[in-house]
């Protein structure tokens, strides 16, 4: 291969990797072109450092230096974040981002050891929480959010940077199962959100409100969910009429409506109604998640609505490989199965989801979910194990589920002792206000004595008497307050106990059980055997007396009696029947003893011929076997089989065999 060829092959490699990776080198600008664009150009675009850094590999460090640099003024700062946080999000579309995610990751260091006063700038937070949560674990931005968490006054002046940290602030508070704090965020971001411009304000407190209708609803309280949704929808309108938002808002007024009045008709239109709204934005991603909640609102009354609802939402976040939901709809999944009672899923014939795939699927979700999702998972996996008699996977998801539960309690008692310390926090946050208001009170009178010394004296006097009163007030309040703390810590303890005698009782029960279980597995297993040594039994006898009759019927052919064949077959089909019809009807009542009075149900005229040979198909043998059983051809079974569709009544497109395997299920 010469040169010229090689040089080719190489440019067209380079070319396909720079057309593949974000961002695009092919797209820089120079610095001077960049700052001549105004505000909302730049952001459309990639700063020409951070390209240079990205597409000069012998140079890159040298651009991230200067891109930091430009921090120094601090016009730049808000803008240059704000840059950066939108590149995080760009970059987190795109599958080949890692050495763009390095670059950034420099830069953010740089940014904290060169400027340790941007360490506590609520931007900088921010920016370092959406990093985290493209490139570590949510549990980790999350602590890191809470850890850094810095209080603002009412005049910050970044108010959308106020509005995303008590959003990400409430999420995070709702993924460790503290409502109490992601409430709160809510509530303080909600005031927040009135000081932003019109008919902005409307938008950001519509969300708010929304957000509040799912949390209330996580908590199960229903009233105040559907209070918060019809309060997301009025605020969202006239200006926000077609937005997620309001989308998301109508979801939440479904929901809540299912729980407190079960009326399909108006929750299926609230679905409806946010599914159309989402469609008209192309959120595809949205719309297709409004299939879930119709499937679980379908799932008690409608299962077929219910099962193509599921589907509908399963194969749109499989087909686009969205990660997000996914657990949801495996665990929705198992919900069908176990409250239909299926091994198995089907969809159009063409797709099935088997039981065994849902559970093995759900534990291996179980390392990386929060605590709530890891106790919903292991209890579909305790449930499965029970059910199939897997002794060691039983011991094992209970031993975990044990542990996950001692952790929950562990998380509530430092829940319960966090509110406690809150509810103190604000108690003395009211007493300093409190105070203020006093002092307050005080300078307003000392002003009032310049203009008359009688007003001065009386209120001085009032004053006295109310503050004197005050303090008595204070006083109790103190003393309530520790008999109050002194109750609970003997509240605790006397819980503590309760909980460790619980444990013990619920540890000998389980065993119980358990001991309970393994004795009547083994008497099933001498069960089955007792029936196996029967219908070999019976097969020995029924070869025996075949060859018997061989015997005697092949003296009778060399008489050379007219269709002597014939008769030979009739005698061989009628003794086997007639001594063995009872016999193998006896055996298999006692293993399915449904399926003889099915039989009768359905015709109840059907011969002990007709019968033999359903319980011949029931057992699963084929039709060569049957004729061999029946010492008849093939083709003389088939033939019986087709009168015993007919008298069955059967469907033309469906066969016997499946008929007759499903009819005890029936």
């Amino acid at each position: 291969m010469d040169i010229k060829n090689l040089l080719i092959i190489f440019l067209l490699v380079f070319w396909s990797l720079n057309t593949l990776a974000y961002p695009k080198c092919s797209s820089i600008k120079s610095i001077e072109k960049y700052e001549s664009l105004d505000e909302k150009e730049r952001l459309k675009k990639t700063h020409p450092y951070l390209l240079m850094a990205y597409c000069n590999t012998d140079e890159s460090e040298k651009y991230i230096n200067l891109f930091v640099d430009l921090f120094k003024q601090s016009a730049n700062v808000n803008q240059l974040l704000h840059a950066i946080s939108i590149e995080i999000r760009r970059a987190d579309r795109s599958e080949d981002n890692k050495q763009f995610f390095i670059i950034l990751k420099k830069i953010i260091t740089k940014i904290e050891t060169k400027y340790p006063e941007l360490k506590k700038d609520l931007r900088f937070i921010n920016l370092n929480y959406v990093f985290l949560t493209s490139q570590s674990t949510y549990q980790n931005a999350c602590d890191y959010l809470i850890s850094n968490h810095v209080s603002f006054n009412e005049n910050y002046h970044e108010k959308l940077e106020v509005i995303f940290h008590y959003v990400s602030l409430s999420n995070c508070a709702a993924y460790r199962e503290d409502f109490n704090s992601s409430i709160l965020a809510l509530i303080n971001g909600l005031a927040f959100s009135k000081k932003l411009e019109k008919p902005y304000n409307r938008l950001k407190k519509g969300h708010f409100l929304k957000l509040l209708s799912m949390r209330y609803y996580d908590i199960k309280d229903y009233n105040k969910s559907l209070y918060y949704a019809n309060a997301s929808i009025e605020t969202f309108k006239p200006e926000y009429n077609f937005t997620t938002g309001i989308g998301v808002a109508y979801e939440q007024k479904g929901l809540a409506y299912y729980q407190l009045f079960n009326k399909l008709d108006s929750v299926n239109y609230y679905f409806d109604k946010a599914q159309q709204i989402h469609k008209n934005n192309n959120n595809l991603s949205r719309s297709n998640y409004v299939y879930k909640l119709k499937s679980e609102a379908n799932l008690e009354t409608n299962s077929d609505l219910a099962k193509r609802y599921f589907f509908e939402f399963f194969n749109y976040f499989q087909k686009n490989n969205r990660n997000n939901h996914r657990l949801e709809s495996w665990l929705l999944a198992n919900k069908i199965l176990h409250t239909y009672r299926l091994n198995k899923l089907q969809y159009l014939d063409s797709q099935i989801i088997t039981h065994r795939q849902v559970v093995d699927t759900l534990a291996a979700f179980l390392p990386r979910e929060s605590l709530k999702n890891q106790l919903e998972i292991s209890s579909v996996l305790i449930n499965y194990y029970k059910v199939n008699f897997n002794k060691d996977s039983l011991i094992k998801y209970n031993q975990l589920q044990n542990e996950l539960e001692f952790k929950r309690n562990q998380l509530n008692i430092q829940q319960k002792q966090t509110n406690v310390n809150l509810y103190l926090t604000n108690y003395q946050k009211e007493q300093e206000l409190a105070n203020l208001n006093l002092l307050n009170q005080e300078r307003s009178y000392q002003n009032k004595l310049l203009i008359s010394l009688i007003c001065f004296v009386v209120l001085g006097s009032a004053f006295y008497y109310f503050y004197k009163r005050k303090q008595k007030q204070m006083m109790l309040s103190q003393l309530q307050l520790k008999e109050a703390e002194h109750d609970k810590l003997k509240t605790k303890q006397k819980l503590k106990e309760e909980l460790i005698l619980r444990k013990e009782q619920n540890e000998k029960m389980l065993k119980l059980a358990y001991d309970n279980e393994l004795k009547g597995k083994e008497l099933l297993q001498l069960q089955l055997q007792k029936k196996q040594n029967e219908v070999e039994a019976v097969q020995l006898e029924k070869q025996t007396s075949a060859n018997l009759l061989n015997e005697v019927f092949s003296a009778l052919k060399d008489e050379k009696v007219n269709d002597a064949n014939l008769l030979v077959r009739k005698l061989q089909t009628n003794r086997i029947i007639t001594q063995h019809h009872n016999s193998l009807k006896e055996i298999f009542e006692s293993i399915s003893p449904n399926f003889m009075h099915k039989l009768n149900k359905i015709n109840s005229s059907l011969t002990e011929q007709d019968v033999l040979y359903c319980a011949l198909i029931r057992q699963k043998y084929t039709t060569k076997q049957i004729a061999n059983f029946l010492n008849i051809s093939p083709k003389s079974v088939n033939q019986h089989k087709y009168r015993l569709k007919k008298k069955l009544a059967i469907d033309k497109e469906q066969g016997i065999n499946e008929y007759i395997a499903n009819l005890e299920s029936k």
